[in-house]
């Protein structure tokens, strides 16, 4: 079997000049046939082919300039991220939040970053939502006289099992109706779990025995994340665990009941959206997986977790697409509230048109752009990719002015810049009212393959390409079309008819 060539070639910089190398084509490189999606139809006749040796950078610099029709940065007035906390108290909190004292309490803290700013409000509101629900009346209806009553502040905090940043909010609410007690008066918040770092000896046991059969570090690291989510939950759940240290307690008591709730109580949060069903169905997984490994070491006499069913989650999740309006408005509310306009236009603007990961965007180094050849240069999972710079991002890059010619484009904390950026797109679909599109920054990234997934003139290899994808079916779960158009596209996605052959 012949190995896959690479696709243009293997680089590290994008510095050549060599008009040899700018023309350099794209090999064919990875089967036709697949499943394009969840409802992709059978793939076609074997044995056919098309040859897309003619395809270039040039071309695809081209083609790549027009999958979006974007307004371009015309900032009309600049208001700074500040301005995000008066938004969201004339276009929120003024509607929900109709206790005087409550919204007087959140407008006073105006000056906070705008995501702790948002923080707060979303945690005034589902104190509100509880008190609600408690009362039998709406969120606009409930008046001052029923926030009189110490137990709805108690009751709240025990059974939402609050962090000690939100419980030191919770107080502050509590003396805006009882100034002269303090909620600590009758209920204790538990200490931080933010730090605290796994050592229960049993669990240590069991990962020891893990890695003989090859789990990686980074692997245990993560299971332990998860072992202490479930810890801590039973810890605040379960009366006959309270009092436990969670690194001594008894791991032998927990039973398949224990479980059976503890993905209900996932479940739920999943429904929420809190989490994501993947996230969850990891986690449980985890969870399962340790005490089945207790059992295969005989430290315990049954298998709790045999007849307890995992959390099942669709590999393919159909999303919702932005229409390019949708984007624009997105992209304008950026220019008017981030911190950097021009930065952060840039950061959006490399997710959409050449569909780089976040953290790919944030570790982006200057020394990866050539404008004067109009390529760039991408490192996403160990191999380095070569790819066309479109036009629109060839003017925004000259727009700034590098520091430091060697250094990251954004930021010389990338994780630290993704994070933030992550938090202001969050506040931004909160302005634009994109409802309809949950998630992170991938967004940005499942809108471009559809989209290239819609051009005629691109076949899976060139998708695939430009996807940095080694196999048709990662890139499938990235097009997102309606049922129809989707059997068309991908049609259209496989070849050219055979009449162009």
């Amino acid at each position: 079997m012949k190995k896959r060539s690479s696709s243009i070639q293997k680089l590290n910089t994008v510095d050549g000049n060599s008009s040899t190398e700018n023309r350099k084509k794209i090999t064919q490189n990875a089967s036709s046939v697949t499943y394009f999606s969840a409802n992709c139809i059978a793939p076609p006749q074997t044995g056919y082919t098309f040859d897309i040796k003619t395809v270039t950078l040039e071309s695809l610099v081209k083609h790549v300039s027009t999958l979006f029709n974007i307004n371009s940065s015309n900032i009309q007035e600049y208001k700074g991220p500040q301005a995000i906390n008066e938004w969201i108290l004339d276009n929120l909190a003024k509607e929900k939040i109709t206790v005087k004292e409550l919204y007087a309490f959140l407008a006073s803290q105006k000056n906070k970053h705008p995501f702790g700013f948002y923080d707060n409000y979303k945690f005034i509101i589902k104190f509100l939502q509880y008190v609600a629900l408690m009362s039998h009346v709406s969120i606009q209806q409930i008046q001052k006289e029923m926030l009189t009553q110490k137990e709805t502040f108690i009751s709240f905090a025990k059974q939402t099992h609050i962090t000690p940043k939100k419980f030191k909010l919770l107080s502050k609410m509590f003396t805006l109706f009882f100034p002269k007690l303090e909620l600590s008066d009758f209920i204790h918040c538990s200490h931080s779990t933010k730090n605290f770092v796994i050592d229960h000896p049993t669990i240590t046991a069991c990962n020891k025995s893990a890695k003989k059969y090859g789990i990686t570090e980074s692997t245990m690291l993560k299971n332990n994340r998860h072992y202490t989510k479930f810890l801590i939950w039973l810890k605040n759940t379960f009366t006959e665990f309270s009092d436990y240290n969670l690194n001594f307690l008894p791991l032998f008591k927990i039973t398949s009941e224990h479980l059976v709730e503890f993905r209900h109580h996932l479940i739920r949060k999943v429904q929420r959206e809190e989490i994501s069903q993947r996230y969850a169905s990891d986690v449980f997984y985890t969870v399962r997986a340790l005490f089945a490994r207790m059992h295969q070491m005989k430290l315990t006499i049954h298998d709790i977790a045999e007849q307890v069913n995992g959390i099942e989650f669709d590999k393919y999740v159909y999303r919702k697409i932005p229409s390019d309006m949708e984007i624009s408005h997105l992209l304008e509310i950026s220019d008017i509230y981030s911190p950097n306009p021009k930065l952060y236009r840039l950061a959006f603007s490399l997710m959409l048109f050449l569909g780089f990961r976040p953290q790919e965007m944030s570790e982006l180094k200057w020394k990866d752009i050539n404008l004067e050849t109009q390529k760039i240069s991408v490192l996403g999972k160990g191999k380095a990719t070569l790819l066309p710079l479109p036009a629109v991002l060839t003017a925004q890059f000259k727009e700034l002015t590098p520091t430091d010619q060697k250094g990251f484009v954004f930021h010389s904390n990338p994780k630290n810049f993704k994070n933030k950026l992550l938090d202001f797109y969050t506040l931004f679909k909160l302005i634009a009212s994109w409802n309809e599109y949950p998630g992170g920054l991938y967004l940005f990234r499942h809108t471009f393959i559809t989209r290239l997934s819609e051009q005629n003139q691109y076949t899976p290899q060139v998708i695939m390409y430009l996807a940095r994808h080694e196999r048709p079916e990662s890139t499938s779960l990235y097009i997102h079309r309606e049922e129809k158009v989707l059997r068309m596209a991908i049609n259209q996605l496989y070849f050219k008819t055979r009449e162009e052959k």
